[in-house]
């Protein structure tokens, strides 16, 4: 009896949800803050990286909006960039949607 009132079944967490990496890559020879999250879809570049290394803007084709914290602050994402970046030896060129943000330079969803 005793033993049966010990044993829990503990609740599975969301182990996406805890997938946060942090590195950084190097993007037209600067080196840049990057996170890595797998319970995020998107893939994202602050505009103001953007503006500095002169990329090009693209028109998203599917542009969407993104409310953070409020509804009644909504962003509207409708531009897009391609991002080469190096992560020790791997190479990539990624398809980044342009926002403002501050937490990082680049922010890299699962595929």
């Amino acid at each position: 009896m005793v033993r049966r009132a010990l044993w829990n079944e503990r609740k599975k967490e969301d182990p996406v949800r805890k997938s946060l990496f942090k590195t950084r890559c190097r993007v037209s020879d600067k080196v840049w803050k990057v996170i890595i999250d797998s319970g995020s879809l998107e893939n994202l570049a602050p505009e103001e990286m953007v503006n500095k290394l002169q990329l090009e803007r693209l028109v998203h084709l599917k542009p969407y909006q993104i409310s953070w914290i409020k509804d009644e602050h909504t962003l509207l994402v409708s531009e897009q960039c391609y991002v080469n970046l190096k992560i020790g030896k791997y190479y990539d060129k990624v398809l980044c949607d342009i926002m403002p943000m501050d937490c990082c330079h680049i922010l890299l969803g699962r595929p």
